[in-house]
């Protein structure tokens, strides 16, 4: 586990350099504005109106209470969204983020990152077989070479 969060941990912070000041990066926690029932991105305490093209939106929407690097830009009306990073699931690990594949060797990850593909085990994997093809979240425990025990899970985007 300690492996695959300084793994995951090492990638975010080498993409995810620069501060707020004179930076097209910000960080924040992705939250749900009670009052409106809309997304914001919570930076040093202020909450920030999230705008991003549809696609990037439903899969912010998918990430209540993860901690993200965004790329773009802010404005009086919020931070606009071009890109992100997920630097800390909503279960508050570091996660690897990639595609789902199912074959004969069984179900696997395919890390967007390194392009290597991890064995998944554990009890999440019925559900993620039937998530092939589709782009998800997933953290856990690496148990063996290039196998992960699930521990949680989450869908970034349908399969197509």
């Amino acid at each position: 586990m300690l492996l695959l969060a300084l793994a995951a941990s090492g990638c975010a912070s080498s993409r995810a350099q620069g501060g707020w000041a004179g930076s097209n990066l910000i960080r924040g926690m992705v939250q749900v504005d009670a009052a409106s029932s809309s997304l914001v991105l919570s930076v040093a305490g202020v909450d920030l109106p999230i705008l991003a093209r549809a696609d990037v939106m439903d899969q912010l929407d998918r990430l209540p209470e993860a901690f993200i690097a965004v790329t773009g830009s802010r404005s009086k009306e919020g931070v606009q969204v071009r890109s992100f990073e997920i630097l800390e699931a909503p279960d508050g690990l570091a996660p690897l983020v990639g595609v789902i594949i199912v074959d004969q060797s069984g179900v696997m990850l395919q890390d967007e990152v390194s392009g290597n593909r991890l064995a998944l085990r554990g009890a999440a994997l019925a559900d993620l077989k039937k998530m092939f093809r589709a782009r998800v979240w997933v953290t856990g425990s690496v148990v063996g070479p290039q196998v992960l025990l699930v521990a949680h899970w989450g869908l970034l985007v349908a399969a197509p």
